[in-house]
């Protein structure tokens, strides 16, 4: 029976525990995608508004709570932004840590266009550390794994960058065939997309070589792209520089003209930015909206559900316990039953023995003499025995009435095998009614193994009046009410 209690208990608790699980791992899977995005995408806006703190707690806990298993491109990109943030807040330690932990990783994975993004992203980092050379170095080897990736738009861009290396230290005159190589790439693979920002940093190197001539015609290309790109954020910064220009060369008007043509296009970004930023907002709050309600729904369906497991569980803990509780204690009571049921028998067979014993070898030595005879003297003993009968009757009730059956020795005895079976009885009623005599304590402890009065007569070898007066004067002795039973008193005692 315990062993199908134990089973029971045991196939419930690892029901409720799989379904948790299950419930568990479904929810982890169908959010944590969500999560890593959301993350990601916060980070990445953070970054460009600035929150550095925010973009740096987004990327790390991407890779230290989500990815941290995950050697994988996903995971040292974000490694990668981290080094960024740390460059633009001024712990250039950190970040080159985070620059070399990337860079090793993209190596390990043998991706030669993130090899080369990671290179690049050194370079300008290095660069803004005023470490010039360290800038070349890492934009040099980034080049050689951009160069294999065949696609002329990302090696115009690595052109881009060293460039940018040598504007960083004024060296302008080296930037210069770098942005000539860029613009080279990029009308091989026609995308006019980044050419006129190119033309602009090439013309603003010009412009600081004083070469003016050549400036102008490279703004007047890029303010060109930019129309027919409908770029306006790159054509307000070439009317700007422009006008600069102009004012050097001392043409007021022209200066005047681009500015505040300029102005003009500030103006409508700013409107057009203002409207997007106010549409986005809203979309944003919209959006925030049904994700929030969203993950209240799931929130109070997972409560529920995990209320539910929770009180099964319990339900089945205190049945299980409450099951080998009672069993336990069957099966204790049932054994001390057994154990006191057991000397309870051989205590009254002790009993018995000895009063036998006592009655028939002390007070009737002729029983004992004619006991010891030969089987051949059978028939005289029989013929005695007739004879002393009425004698013998006599001789029983003088005994019963005069003599003492129990020896100080057999009390002792008796009172030792009591003892085994009720521990500390003796003393407990020696303590709690300190005032009875020797022989009320006698007639207490028979009447506890359930002698009646002539046996407890014929044991102690007194009257059964004798015994009735003793149960009275230990009534009194005891307080018991006379609508009281004294055996039942001492059996619950």
């Amino acid at each position: 029976m315990k062993k199908i209690f134990l089973i029971l208990g045991f196939s419930t608790l690892l029901f409720f525990i799989s379904c948790n699980q299950k419930t568990k791992i479904n929810n982890n899977n169908s959010n944590l995608k969500q999560k890593k995005e959301k993350l990601a995408t916060t980070g990445d806006s953070a970054f460009a508004a600035g929150d550095y703190s925010l973009a740096l707690h987004c990327f790390s806990k991407l890779i230290y709570e989500f990815d941290w298993q995950n050697d994988s491109n996903k995971y040292f990109s974000h490694v990668l932004s981290i080094a960024c943030v740390y460059d633009v807040i001024k712990e250039p330690e950190k970040a080159r840590l985070m620059l070399q932990k990337s860079i090793d990783g993209f190596i390990r994975l043998k991706d030669t266009l993130q090899i080369g993004t990671a290179f690049s992203t050194a370079s300008t980092i290095y660069g803004n550390q005023q470490n010039v050379s360290k800038a070349t170095e890492m934009a040099l080897e980034g080049m050689k794994y951009i160069k294999t990736q065949n696609d002329s738009l990302i090696i115009a861009l690595g052109y881009n960058q060293l460039a940018f290396i040598h504007i960083d230290n004024q060296e302008f005159d080296k930037a210069i065939p770098y942005f000539e190589t860029a613009i080279s790439y990029i009308d091989v693979n026609k995308n006019q997309k980044y050419l006129a920002s190119i033309y602009l940093n090439l013309a603003d190197c010009y412009k600081d070589l004083k070469k003016y001539s050549l400036s102008l015609t490279y703004f007047d290309k890029a303010l060109l792209i930019a129309e027919e790109t409908d770029q306006n954020y790159i054509k307000n910064i070439i009317l700007k520089n422009s006008s600069i220009l102009q004012n050097q060369l001392h043409n007021a008007q022209n200066a005047y003209d681009l500015l505040y043509e300029s102005s003009l296009i500030e103006q409508e970004l700013f409107s057009k930015e203002k409207a997007e930023e106010i549409s986005k907002i809203e979309i944003q709050y919209k959006t925030r909206e049904k994700e929030d309600q969203i993950k209240r729904l799931k929130l109070e369906s997972n409560i529920q559900l995990a209320k539910k497991n929770v009180t099964y569980l319990i339900l089945t803990i205190i049945i299980i316990t409450l099951f080998l509780i009672i069993y336990l204690i069957y099966l204790k009571l049932k054994n001390i039953k057994i154990e006191l049921l057991g000397k309870e028998i051989e205590l009254k067979n002790q009993i018995q023995k000895i009063v036998n014993q006592k009655y028939f070898s002390i007070n009737n030595p002729q029983i004992n003499t004619l006991s010891s005879n030969n089987d051949e003297d059978c028939d005289e003993i029989e013929i005695n025995l007739l004879d002393l009968d009425d004698k013998f009757n006599n001789q029983i009730e003088n005994d019963l009435l005069n003599s003492k059956i129990i020896t100080n020795e057999d009390w002792e005895n008796f009172k030792k095998q009591f003892s085994l079976i009720h521990k500390g009885y003796i003393n407990k009623l020696r303590h709690k009614f300190p005032e009875i005599t020797a022989a009320e304590e006698r007639l207490f402890i028979l009447l506890k193994i359930k002698l009646n009065n002539s046996e407890i007569a014929f044991m102690l070898g007194i009257s059964v009046d004798s015994v009735k007066k003793t149960r009275q004067r230990l009534r009194k002795k005891l307080k018991i009410n006379k609508n009281d039973n004294l055996e039942n008193f001492i059996q619950h005692f």
